[in-house]
């Protein structure tokens, strides 16, 4: 019984916002030799969205959140290129030159783990990410 509970669950890497109003998610990754940063998904209040779907294969992805107003709650100091809407974009340097903003991700091991969810809410990162169960 248990193992058919835990059999068909998600894999990747999925952000939960555990507060009482929406914010906007983005999240990059190494693709190669590479970055690539991608956004936005709206995280509804008290809902998940799934940002990666595959199994995780690297040691870290990056992460931002903010308010839907673009204030801040989940940042760091490594750069990413970003866009006002929807955005795939490949590399994290020359933002500007190439018509992107550039914002700061937060740093969020993976540690070998094929899946992982993070929590935020309005105060920012909520607790450490917890493995997907298999």
């Amino acid at each position: 019984k248990e193992a058919a509970r835990h059999e068909g669950k998600p894999q990747g890497y999925t952000v939960c916002n555990d507060g009482k109003m929406d914010l906007m998610a983005a999240l990059a990754e190494q693709a190669g030799t590479d970055f690539v940063s991608r956004g936005w998904w709206r995280l509804a209040a008290g809902g998940c969205a799934r940002m990666i779907t595959s199994p995780l294969k690297s040691g870290a992805v990056w992460l931002l959140v903010q308010e839907r107003s673009g204030a801040p709650l989940v940042s760091g100091a490594d750069q990413f290129c970003t866009a006002a809407k929807a955005f795939e974009i490949k590399g994290r340097t020359g933002c500007s030159g190439r018509g992107f903003g550039q914002a700061g991700f937060l740093r969020m091991p993976t540690q070998g783990k094929p899946g992982v969810v993070a929590h935020v809410d309005a105060g920012g990162l909520v607790k450490s990410q917890d493995e997907i169960p298999k």
